[in-house]
């Protein structure tokens, strides 16, 4: 929709001109995208219910003390903006009073550590959130946890995967998806499944780290890890967008799914466009594994042909104005004269409404014709942002001509005999 800010009329989208005034039309502001409270709850269970914190971390909806947590961290130092929703706090208090540590929303993460200035990143701004000793760092500003090892890097892996969530307006279809492959397809070692547990997440945050960049809002499905010591920086890890793959050759190399045309199996190793990898599980194992490569390569360049066919029916949807041979039509159009056109004619202009063409009609009746377009522009009183449209469509001609030196101009035809 379209509003006029001097009219305070809403229009469609389609419409330029407020034919009330004839003001430029500004689009009206679109409501913030986001998860709603439903889809909120639903990530905070799902999240819950994975991770296992002793002490310092509060889900949105986990009782009573976990809202209490969240409402202090919010009256203390994270001033919550319209539409925002909370999803976890950490609160890092000796004596619990959460008004230090961090409160994660949908719009991104607030920080206060103790005398230290407030933050908030936005999930856009944040690049990188990491471990530093017993301190959790977003963007360089540290906040100190006292969670064992294991929970802080479980509360990192939370984190992480709330940002994605965030980014990705796919998450919960790509969810099932990777839900849906780790229970058709199992393994005894070396694949890890997004959302499988610590261990998993924990592979994919090594890759991620040691080899696969992920853009924003890049999800990741699965990764293997062929090294021989679970360092995971060793292997490929699939995500939303393609395969990255760090193979025997130890070069890395990323392959989107539009150009994944080579996947194959030699012997024991699987080549993808021509990079070696060589699982160590069995040879049913990885035919199995290269099965599932292929069925989730076909799954994404499948939703990859519907968004282009859906792009492609919104421009044929389009108004055959914009076909070339109409436009060129209504680019050469005849220019309507403001003198002498009705009032029904004037109607149909794309600044003039009915009203105001009465007014056009009434005022060349009551002072005469225009002599200009902007002797038009100053008596009808048109905004400046129409009248280029007005020069583009309109133009002023047939005005009497001023009598020479105060004579009366003769009217008629001179014929000679």
């Amino acid at each position: 929709m379209k509003k006029c800010k001097r009219c305070n009329i809403a229009y469609h989208d389609a419409i330029r001109f407020c034919t009330n005034c004839g003001a430029e039309l500004q689009a009206a502001a679109k409501p913030p995208k986001g998860p709603t409270r439903e889809e909120v709850q639903a990530l905070a269970n799902d999240l819950k219910s994975r991770y296992v914190f002793s002490r310092e971390v509060y889900f949105t909806g986990g009782g009573e003390k976990a809202e209490g947590k969240i409402k202090m961290a919010s009256a203390s130092y994270a001033a919550l903006a319209d539409g925002e929703i909370p999803i976890l706090c950490v609160d890092t208090t000796v004596f619990g009073s959460a008004d230090n540590g961090l409160l994660v929303t949908t719009r991104g993460i607030h920080i206060q550590e103790y005398l230290e200035t407030y933050h908030f990143f936005p999930y856009a701004s944040i690049k990188h959130i990491r471990l530093e000793g017993s301190k959790i760092a977003v963007q360089g500003v540290r906040a100190r946890l006292t969670l064992s090892n294991s929970e802080s890097r479980m509360l990192l892996s939370v984190l992480e995967r709330i940002r994605q969530y965030i980014a990705a307006p796919h998450y919960g279809s790509t969810k099932e998806f990777a839900d849906r492959l780790r229970s058709r397809y199992s393994f005894s070692s070396e694949v890890y499944f997004w959302g499988g547990g610590e261990k998993a997440d924990k592979k994919i945050n090594l890759a991620t780290a040691a080899y696969a960049a992920l853009a924003s809002g890049e999800l990741p499905l699965f990764c293997l890890d062929v090294t021989l010591f679970g360092a995971g920086d060793e292997g490929f890890l699939v995500t939303t967008n393609g395969v990255h793959v760090r193979g025997t050759s130890g070069s890395y190399r990323f392959v989107p799914y539009a150009k994944l045309e080579h996947l194959d199996l030699d012997d024991d190793v699987i080549v993808i466009c021509g990079e070696r990898v060589r699982p160590l599980f069995s040879k049913d194992e990885t035919r199995r594994l290269l099965s599932l490569l292929q069925e989730t390569r076909q799954y994404f360049l499948t939703l990859q042909k519907k968004s282009e066919e859906a792009k492609s029916e919104k421009v044929m949807q389009r108004p055959s104005a914009s076909f070339p041979e109409e436009a060129h039509a209504k680019a050469h159009a005849p220019l309507i004269d403001l003198n002498q056109a009705t009032e029904n004619t004037l109607a149909e202009l794309f600044f003039v409404n009915r009203i105001l063409a009465k007014r056009i009609v009434a005022e060349r009746g009551k002072n005469g014709g225009f002599r200009s377009i902007e002797d038009f522009v100053a008596r009808m009183n048109v905004t400046k942002n129409t009248i280029a449209e007005i020069r583009e469509k309109c133009c002023v001609n047939d005005l009497p001509l001023p009598a020479a030196r105060g004579r009366e101009r003769n009217v008629g035809r001179i014929i000679d005999f």
